[in-house]
């Protein structure tokens, strides 16, 4: 399987309930062991982050207002990640986000209030890093 990358986006279950939710990778795997940064989308309600709200069009799963969840903002060990994709048929991989629609959710990390400081401050520091590579 190939390894997940900035931009890559897949199928996962909600950890409170057994709904599939669109995930995408925010960062390239960094650290040892490898680990990437994610966040979750959901239907866009009264009570999601409304920071950033995907449309229609904005990437190929998504078919009404889609709120990017930013208090699901996640650090994933990308072994683990792997072998649940193989062990399961609960990690379905999607399209690649388009660079443009990345952008914007990659800075609505820095606006919205709902992830954690330390999430946050960790995927500055990585997205340094990656400035500095690039």
């Amino acid at each position: 399987m190939p390894q997940f990358s900035k931009g890559d986006s897949f199928l996962a279950p909600n950890p409170y309930n057994d709904d599939l939710h669109l995930t995408v990778v925010l960062s390239n795997p960094t650290g040892n062991p490898p680990s990437i940064i994610t966040v979750s989308m959901t239907t866009a309600t009264s009570l999601t982050d409304s920071t950033v709200v995907l449309q229609k069009g904005d990437h190929e799963f998504i078919k009404w207002a889609t709120s990017v969840e930013y208090g699901y903002l996640r650090a994933i060990d990308c072994a683990t990640l792997h072998q649940l994709e193989a062990m399961t048929s609960r990690i379905v991989r999607q399209p690649k986000m388009r660079a443009v629609v990345l952008e914007r959710v990659i800075m609505g990390v820095f606006k919205s209030e709902r992830p954690s400081k330390g999430i946050v401050k960790r995927f500055k520091e990585i997205l340094e890093a990656e400035s500095k590579v690039d």
